[in-house]
């Protein structure tokens, strides 16, 4: 070992091997051949070594205790040496992260967390996210992923997260969602194939086309890389490398990412924000938000605040058959049952005591129950002083007078 130092909180490392050992790993295992190999056809295997006559001058990284096992990365598994830096990440379903969770994580190193979309019920995702989860973990340097069902609608899916300002990820892989197949592609264009990312095992990727690529393979050790097992596609890449396991206080997989993530990613269009709009009815002071496709009930003065802040439009008031019209979504999230939570006002306003049960419980939340005839709607005065407080004509479609 010729040099050792600390440099940014990390050990590196240059080591000199003799030409005639080839030192490679492939999925955790190191195999060392005896015969004799040419530098100058070695080097550019390795990707990250120098030539220096009958020597290979290769740079390894480690962690703080000590220097960690040398892998060298070939075929689909780009070396990191002399790449850009890696983003962790994480993401999760059932678990919900608060705004101190994703601060705690992120001064963890982690930077990107992933969660579930859905435009509709019934697509096979145990338990799609809202827009206060996706909001709660925007601390966090680079965009959210939203994970989506093949079974969902793509031009559906593609608004909402436009809306939502996250980036939808078609999910492929069975188990009661749609499993790989011929539909993959159509799927992703009808999204938006500069917008929409694909995430799946091995056999999903090869010949597609995707803004972004997310491969998920448990090796078992942590690659330190954003791609593995098959060929590295065109575009930015990330590995799910580790399934669930209990990290910040819920079930998470762990990722690395590209840099792309939170450096060179495009902003998320806004020209669809026009395509979510806030409804009252004239016969029930119940409000809902809508893309005309699906409506989603908003439960509490903060909801719709935050709602109107996001879609930069005011509540409509209109006929309650044009409300009664469109299918109502399910109210997942707001079944909190085993999080300790009373609902997500509390994570945003105020420290929870979130603590998910260690195996999730059955979703019921997916069940259309009937709102009670008391449900919550804000008044004529309260819609008033919102809109006067955010700048918008107080009611949009009333009999007011300006």
């Amino acid at each position: 070992m010729d040099q050792f130092r600390r440099d940014c909180g990390c050990y590196t490392a240059a080591i000199t091997l003799p030409a005639s050992i080839l030192s490679t790993c492939f999925l955790g295992l190191v195999a060392i051949t005896q015969q004799t190999w040419s530098p100058k056809v070695v080097a550019p295997l390795l990707g990250c070594a120098s030539v220096d006559g009958p020597l290979i001058k290769l740079r390894v990284a480690s962690d703080d205790a000590a220097l960690a096992k040398t892998r060298i990365s070939v075929g689909g598994m780009p070396s990191m040496e002399g790449g850009a830096a890696l983003i962790a990440g994480l993401d999760s379903s059932y678990f919900r992260p608060s705004p101190e969770i994703a601060l705690r994580a992120k001064a963890g190193g982690v930077g990107l967390w992933g969660g579930y979309l859905a435009s509709r019920p019934r697509v096979g995702l145990a338990s799609p996210w809202d827009l206060a989860s996706f909001d709660n973990i925007r601390a966090l340097d680079g965009t959210p992923i939203a994970y989506c069902s093949g079974y969902d609608d793509p031009v559906a899916v593609s608004t909402l997260a436009k809306a939502w300002k996250v980036r939808p990820c078609l999910d492929v892989e069975g188990g009661g969602l749609r499993p790989n197949g011929d539909w993959v592609q159509g799927w992703i264009d009808a999204a938006g194939r500069d917008f929409c990312g694909l995430y799946g095992n091995p056999p999903v990727h090869p010949g597609r086309q995707a803004a972004f690529f997310v491969i998920a393979g448990y090796p078992g050790y942590d690659p330190r890389s954003s791609w593995g097992y098959v060929a590295r596609p065109s575009g930015p890449c990330g590995w799910q490398w580790r399934g669930s396991a209990d990290e910040y206080g819920g079930g998470t997989d762990r990722c690395w990412f590209d840099d792309w993530f939170v450096q060179g990613a495009a902003p998320i269009p806004e020209e669809e924000d026009s395509m979510l709009y806030v409804l009252q009815g004239d016969q029930t002071p119940t409000v809902w938000v809508t893309n005309l496709m699906v409506r989603m009930y908003i439960r509490n003065m903060g909801q719709l605040e935050r709602t109107l802040k996001r879609i930069k439009k005011p509540l409509e008031k209109c006929p309650q058959y044009d409300i009664d019209r469109i299918p109502r979504s399910w109210d997942n999230p707001e079944d909190l049952t085993g999080t300790g939570l009373v609902n997500y006002d509390s994570v945003v306003f105020g420290p929870p005591a979130l603590v998910p049960p260690p195996v999730p419980s059955p979703v019921a939340s997916h069940r259309l129950l009937a709102l009670p005839a008391d449900a919550w709607g804000p008044s004529d005065q309260e819609i008033k002083e919102l809109h006067t407080r955010l700048g918008f004509y107080p009611v949009v479609g009333a009999d007011h007078k300006a």
